[in-house]
């Protein structure tokens, strides 16, 4: 997990990391009389030669040498918890110029729990050795640990450093995990008498440059007075946010109203069933969850009565829109292409005169989920003045190398961009695309879905981030069919934008879930500079070939997220459907053949991959090879159309790429017009495949499995890899 976050740490003084990260740090006069009241007098610290000293560390040697015979750390470090009760026993006074009212002794004590496991709902499970936490027997869980604590008696190599680092930031990736009501978590490590502090939140991790609490025992002493006496919202517990003792949530949503007296400016809602929950070893990431949730009336502790929603919570870009200001923003832009006259461009007004009486109508509004409540919140800390952007800190070759290495301040706070929570309730439940019963279903839906991206095409936008996680569907209402009908839900807008060159906005971040994502945006690199070009296809979807022709580079230009690579997603989504649930596939299916696993898993490991980078195995899939001939050895007989048409189908696409890039179209919104009626041509040809066998091909896993979306669309900065 160390590795994987090597890239999100910026490091600083530990007095820049106190005065940033902490909400207060406890004055002279408050430190003073705590050790003068509490610690003196008790034996806990002592004044050797006008020097304040802790009466059980007294000097570094004292640690070094009484550790010989020892059996581990708590007994090291046990007088910690000591020292720790007796500044709890403080009564804070008032601090000049602290905002906000006097602190007051929370409920956190400091406990050696050597050998006990931080538990959570999960059942995932780490040990530290001690922690700040709320607790009163021996049990340590996510939601009542409030500082996780690392320690190591003596660091003989940089290889123990590391896992005493690797340990306590397992524990905050699982506090941060388990626990919705984080918005960011602290952490301490001691490395024989040296002490570094750590911060994480959604936008950055920070490490303190390492100091001595033997040398240094006032500067301990305010640490653990911060963290005995901030409020739960100081520590990072969301005040918006209540956990119940059956582990459900209680989120409160607040709104709005500057101009109004209004009390009554919340509305409550209670989580039921987790739909979806993504886990992150980069604490850093977006983590969306995903609930279904009713509405509470917290004066009577009881939900209201009512159909349920659904609750997503998600940290975004702090400058980007909500997903109801983007999801206004395209509506009003689709409403304007469809009220206006027609387009004068051919392929432009084909779709206008297709979809006229549904913009008109505001049908397709049914397309997007109904958004019900939202609720912008607070945002991540900025990264602390004069921080440094550190690499290595994992590499035991390179430990801290970089600490001291300059970057502009510019620079650093460019990369760490900070983030803001944002809250949605959707009035809809619906299934993931991927939860469907059959492919036929699947396919039914993705139809419709090509409608809204379509739509949001003439609207001049980019969704961005096409998944199975990002199409829905739930049941339409008032259907009489034996069967069931589904309707289509395009989600997650958040990352969608208005498709513009690169100089005309902000640097275009890779964005996307792995699995689905173009191979222009993985690769950084159009195909036309690949030195291949496809010939010209008319509007004619089954007029598609497989012939290339050499073509000379071009000039480089910046690959910018355009709208034929939604497209793209759309059929890696498809033919993922297909190969991922080869598995799961009936005998019969097979027609006496038998089902080659090894093969099959070894080829959809290569293409499909939570990476943001390509594979050879995924360039070839799409670009230089066969996916007929790579594929339908472990393929169901009964697919070979389907794979047909996707093959025809992923020629064509290449064909459209090239063509407009080699002709510098890529940022002329009509040369986009073709290729999204040639796609809505290749859906309508599948609903048009006999035998109908095929769309009875399962897709449901008989038991939870995890997701393929990863805890982002992949936005970060371009060093940071994807989970």
């Amino acid at each position: 997990m160390a590795y994987e976050m090597d890239g999100e740490f910026v490091t600083c003084s530990i007095d820049d990391f106190m005065s940033h990260y902490f909400a207060f740090v406890p004055d002279k006069n408050n430190v003073t009389r705590c050790i003068q009241k509490h610690l003196m007098p008790l034996g806990v610290a002592s004044m050797n030669q006008s020097q304040l000293v802790f009466s059980e560390f007294p000097d570094t040697h004292f640690i070094a040498n009484n550790s010989i015979g020892k059996e581990n750390e708590m007994e090291v470090y046990a007088p910690l918890a000591s020292i720790a009760k007796h500044i709890g026993n403080y009564v804070y006074q008032h601090q000049p110029g602290l905002a906000g009212p006097t602190p007051i002794r929370n409920k956190f004590n400091y406990r050696n729990i050597l050998h006990s496991s931080i538990t959570s709902d999960t059942h995932e499970s780490n040990q530290v050795d001690a922690c700040f936490a709320s607790n009163q027997d021996n049990s340590f869980s996510t939601w009542a640990t409030a500082v996780p604590i690392e320690q190591k008696v003596k660091v003989n190599n940089d290889e123990q450093r590391l896992d005493n680092i690797d340990t306590v930031l397992s524990a905050n990736a699982q506090i941060m995990n388990d626990d919705v009501r984080r918005m960011f978590t602290y952490g301490m490590t001691f490395d024989a008498d040296q002490v570094v502090l750590w911060f994480h939140c959604r936008s950055h991790s920070a490490v303190s440059q390492p100091f001595s609490f033997v040398k240094d025992p006032e500067r301990l002493i305010k640490i653990f007075m911060f963290f005995l006496f901030a409020t739960e919202e100081q520590l990072g517990y969301d005040p918006l946010v209540e956990r119940q003792v059956d582990g459900q949530y209680i989120f409160r949503i607040r709104h709005s109203k500057p101009n109004s007296n209004d009390a009554d400016d919340s509305r409550f809602y209670r989580t039921v069933k987790v739909l979806s929950g993504y886990r992150s070893n980069n604490i850093t990431c977006r983590m969306p969850r995903v609930w279904t949730v009713e509405r509470y009336n917290p004066t009577t502790g009881k939900a209201m009565p009512g159909s349920l929603q659904v609750l997503k919570d998600v940290w975004i870009d702090h400058t980007v829109q909500t997903e109801r200001q983007i999801q206004e923003a395209i509506f009003k832009a689709i409403n304007k292409f469809g009220d206006e006259e027609a387009p004068e461009h051919p392929d432009l007004k084909i779709i206008w005169e297709e979809r006229r009486e549904l913009i008109r109508s505001r049908d397709y509004r049914r397309l997007f989920l109904t958004i019900a409540d939202d609720y912008e919140g607070q945002r991540s800390k900025v990264i602390a003045p004069e921080s440094r952007r550190i690499r290595g800190l994992f590499d035991p070759m390179r430990i801290y190398d970089q600490a001291n290495q300059t970057h502009r301040k510019s620079d650093v706070e460019q990369y760490y961009v900070p983030r803001k929570q944002y809250r949605v309730v959707f009035e809809e439940i619906c299934l993931p695309i991927k939860s469907l019963p059959t492919l036929g279903d699947a396919l039914d839906v993705i139809q419709d879905i090509h409608i809204a991206l379509q739509l949001m095409y003439c609207a001049g936008w980019v969704h961005r981030d096409i998944s199975d996680g990002n199409i829905l569907a739930c049941q339409k209402q008032g259907s009489q069919s034996q069967s069931t009908v589904w309707q289509a839900k395009l989600m997650d807008l958040e990352y969608a934008r208005p498709f513009q060159r690169p100089d005309e906005a902000v640097a275009d971040p890779t964005t996307g879930t792995p699995f689905f994502m173009p191979v222009e945006i993985l690769n950084k690199d159009y195909f036309y500079y690949k030195g291949f070009e496809h010939p010209e296809y008319d509007s004619d979807y089954e007029d598609a070939s497989d012939s290339r022709v050499p073509a000379a580079p071009a000039e480089d230009d910046i690959v910018t997220h355009n709208f034929q690579h939604d497209l793209e997603s759309v059929w890696w989504l498809i033919l993922y459907l297909i190969v991922s649930r080869v598995f799961i596939q009936p005998n019969e299916y097979w027609e006496g053949r038998i089902l080659d696993k090894e093969q099959a898993n070894r080829w959809i490991s290569g293409v499909f991959q939570n990476l943001l980078v390509l594979s050879k195995e995924r360039s070839r899939c799409f670009v230089r090879g066969s996916i007929k001939q790579q594929i339908m050895n472990f393929t169901p007989n009964h697919l070979k159309d389907l794979v047909d048409r996707l093959q025809r189908n992923k020629d064509v696409l290449l064909s459209f790429y090239t063509n407009r890039e080699r002709k510098e179209q890529i940022y002329d919104h009509a040369s986009y017009a073709r290729v999204h009626v040639n796609f809505g041509k290749f859906l309508a040809s599948i609903q048009n495949m006999e035998p109908k066998t095929w769309r009875e091909y399962v897709l449901p896993f008989p038991e939870p499995t995890l997701s393929t979306q990863t805890e982002t669309p992949a936005n970060a900065a371009p060093e940071t890899p994807a989970p």
